[in-house]
């Protein structure tokens, strides 16, 4: 079996061995404390060709769901869809209407490195600004205060709170659903009182309007665009 980056995970409340096979041939495991690793490796053994024909669909629908740098090709902005416009021009990407337009000096068909890098510029600068605001609202609400706010382009996950309530967030959750966006940012300003996935963690997102059941099944399938 081709190579795979395997990350066993013990849960006490697990009742059985559990595998999700993710994008860049990363597989989670999840088993219970009891079982010894042994018996978790012969499992995944045996799951080999389940897992070769996952990463197959997962690889697939990643390729589906990329951004395609191409003129007029639709770009999710929050609730709101844009299309990619390219000119003849010097400086960054700008929004004009519903255009995001990004100025190219010459050979606007090869210059598929500079497009993609002046529209990650342009999403990165947008994400930072409505997370910091979303911040000041859920914060206030929470009665928390963040001690930074950061974004990074993270592979699988889309945000992070550290202990001491440094808060890092996926750009690229500015093309999903605000609602979803929101629900991001509530999820780790929570974490700042329950560093945990709690009853009372879970109670805090409720009190927010987030619901945890609802929220998950819209966000199984959402990946990187970029």
């Amino acid at each position: 079996m081709m190579q795979f980056n395997v990350q066993i995970k013990y849960m006490k409340k697990a009742k059985r061995i559990t595998i999700r096979v993710l994008a860049d041939r990363l597989v989670k495991v999840t088993a219970p404390t009891r079982i010894a690793k042994k018996e978790i490796t012969d499992f995944i053994d045996l799951k080999s060709d389940w897992i070769l024909n996952q990463h197959r669909f997962v690889e697939e629908q990643n390729q589906k769901s990329k951004i395609r740098l191409e003129e007029n090709h639709p770009l999710p902005y929050l609730n709101e869809v844009l299309h990619l416009k390219l000119i003849q021009g010097t400086g960054p990407a700008f929004r004009l209407d519903n255009d995001l337009i990004v100025p190219l000096t010459s050979n606007l068909d090869h210059q598929e490195e500079l497009i993609k890098k002046k529209l990650i510029k342009w999403y990165q600068l947008q994400a930072l600004e409505k997370l910091k605001k979303d911040c000041v609202h859920f914060a206030a609400i929470l009665g928390v205060f963040p001690a930074s706010i950061r974004i990074r382009n993270y592979r699988s996950r889309w945000g992070a709170c550290s202990s001491k309530g440094e808060l890092i967030f996926n750009w690229q959750i500015i093309t999903f659903p605000e609602h979803l966006f929101k629900y991001v940012v509530a999820h780790e300003l929570c974490h700042i009182k329950e560093m945990n996935h709690s009853p009372k963690f879970y109670d805090l997102l409720k009190g927010l309007g987030f619901y945890k059941k609802r929220i998950h099944s819209e966000m199984r399938y959402l990946k990187n665009l970029f």
